[in-house]
C-alpha cells in the first residue's frame, strides 16, 4: 500500500498504525494486575429479607423523604413483585457497593441514599445475599463515558455528530439513529445502511434502511462502494459475552444506486461473539475484547427483473482488541484485528460535554482488499452528550 495524501501531508498509514500497536502493548506490559469492579444484578429470594427490605423502605418514604405516593406504591406491591439489587464489587475482594434497589418500577438510588434507607447491619445483608442459590445473579455492563454505551451518565441525547443519535427514554432504554456498520470496520461514507431502534444495556434490536450510495471521495474519506439495503440488526449481551447479528436484503431500488465501480456488492451478513474484560493498573485502566466474527459481502446482478446472487465474499475472523483508559478518564486508544484487518480507535474528552472519536482502518496490512474496499479508511466525528 501506497502512501496517501491527506491534503498535501503524505505519511504512510501502516507505519503509524504499527507504531499504535506497539505503544499499545508496551501499556499492557507495564500495566500491574490490580483487578477493576464488576457489576452485578440479583433478585432477592428470602422471605425474610424482604420483609425487612419492605419495612426499611416504608420507614424511609415515610419519616426520611415523605412521599405518600411511594409509600402507597410499596404497600401494594410488596410480596407481588421481586425485589432486584445492582451492586458494583472489586473482584477477589468480599467488598463493594449497591448502586441500585428496585422493586416493580419504584427505584431507589444512588448508594448512599440506599445505605441511609436501609442502615448499615440490612445494606450488608443484601449486599451478601447475591451469593444465595435463588438470588439468580448475572453480571451487566453498563457502558462507558466514551461511547453511546453509557448508561452511568445522567444524559438525555447523545449525538455524534456524522453517524449516531441516541435518545433517552428511560434509565435504561434508549432509541437511536445511526449511519454506517462501525462494527465491521465500515463507517457511513463507505456503507450507505443506516438502522433505527432501541436500545439497553442488556439487548439491541434495530431495522435497517439505505439512505445514501455511490458519492466521491472527501478528504480522508474514501468514496462507497457499497450499495445499501434493508434489513435488521440485533445484539444480546450476558455477563461478558456479546452476540450479535446484522443482515442486509436487496431490492429493486439497489440497483438504482449510484455506483462507483461496474460490480454491484451488498454488505448481506455481519455477526460476531465476544468477551470482554477490564482491569485497572495504576496506570489506567486496560480493557481486553476477544472473539470471532463473520462478514460476508454478496455480489449481485438484475436479470429479467429478477435480483440473482453471482457470489459471495465470506470471512471468518479472530477479533482481538485491546484498549487503554487514561486515569483521568481522557482518553480512551483501542487497536487491534477485525475482519482481518488493523484497526484503531482514539477517543479525546474535551470537557464533560463534548468529545472527539477517530478511528483508523487498515484492510491491506494482512490481506489483500476486495474490490469494494480501500486499503485504508479514516473516519472523524465530535460526539455531544447532554
Amino acid at each position: 500500500m501506497g502512501k496517501v495524501q491527506f491534503r498535501g501531508i503524505g505519511f504512510n498509514p501502516k507505519r503509524i498504525l504499527l507504531l499504535c500497536s506497539l505503544l499499545s502493548t508496551l501499556l499492557l506490559i507495564n500495566a500491574t494486575g490490580a483487578k477493576g469492579g464488576v457489576i452485578y444484578e440479583w433478585n432477592v429470594g428470602s422471605e425474610q429479607l424482604e420483609e425487612q427490605l419492605t419495612a426499611a423502605l416504608l420507614r424511609y418514604y415515610s419519616v426520611i423523604r415523605a412521599d405518600s405516593l411511594f409509600t402507597r406504591y410499596i404497600r401494594q406491591h410488596a410480596g407481588r413483585s421481586i425485589y432486584q439489587v445492582r451492586g458494583e464489587f472489586v473482584e477477589g475482594e468480599n467488598r463493594g457497593d449497591i448502586l441500585l434497589l428496585s422493586l416493580g418500577q419504584l427505584r431507589l438510588f444512588p448508594a448512599e441514599n440506599v445505605r441511609i434507607a436501609l442502615g448499615e447491619k440490612l445494606y450488608d445483608e443484601l449486599l451478601n445475599s447475591r451469593n444465595e442459590p435463588t438470588a439468580n445473579r448475572r453480571r451487566i455492563d453498563l457502558g462507558n463515558s466514551f461511547g453511546h454505551q453509557d448508561w452511568r451518565g445522567e444524559y438525555r441525547v447523545i449525538w455524534s455528530l456524522w453517524d449516531r443519535l441516541d435518545i433517552r427514554i428511560t434509565p435504561e432504554l434508549q432509541t437511536f439513529v445511526a449511519l454506517g456498520a462501525p462494527e465491521s470496520n465500515l463507517d457511513f461514507w463507505l456503507d450507505g445502511t443506516g438502522r433505527i431502534g432501541c436500545t439497553s444495556p442488556l439487548w439491541e434490536f434495530s431495522l435497517l434502511f439505505p439512505f445514501a450510495s455511490g458519492g466521491v471521495n472527501f478528504g480522508p474519506l474514501p468514496e462507497r462502494r457499497l450499495v445499501p439495503g434493508y434489513g435488521a440488526s440485533a445484539a444480546l449481551r450476558f455477563n461478558q459475552l456479546t452476540a450479535r447479528i446484522r443482515f442486509t436484503d436487496a431490492t429493486e431500488s439497489t440497483f438504482n444506486s449510484t455506483r462507483t465501480i461496474d460490480r454491484t456488492f451488498i454488505h448481506s451478513l455481519s455477526s460476531g461473539l465476544t468477551w470482554e474484560d477490564s482491569f485497572n493498573p495504576t496506570v489506567g485502566s486496560i480493557s481486553l475484547k476477544a472473539g470471532i466474527g463473520l462478514e460476508e459481502f454478496t455480489e449481485l446482478r438484475e436479470f429479467g427483473g429478477e435480483i440473482l446472487n453471482e457470489g459471495y465474499v465470506r470471512r471468518v475472523s479472530p477479533i482481538a482488541l485491546i484498549g487503554y483508559t487514561s486515569i483521568d478518564k481522557n482518553l480512551n486508544f483501542q487497536i487491534g484485528l477485525n475482519d482481518l484487518a488493523l484497526r484503531s480507535e482514539l477517543t479525546l474528552r474535551l470537557s464533560s460535554h463534548i468529545w472527539i472519536e477517530g478511528r483508523a482502518v487498515a484492510n491491506g496490512l494482512f490481506r489483500d482488499e476486495k474490490v469494494f474496499e480501500h486499503p485504508f479508511a479514516f473516519f472523524l466525528t465530535p460526539r455531544v452528550k447532554f
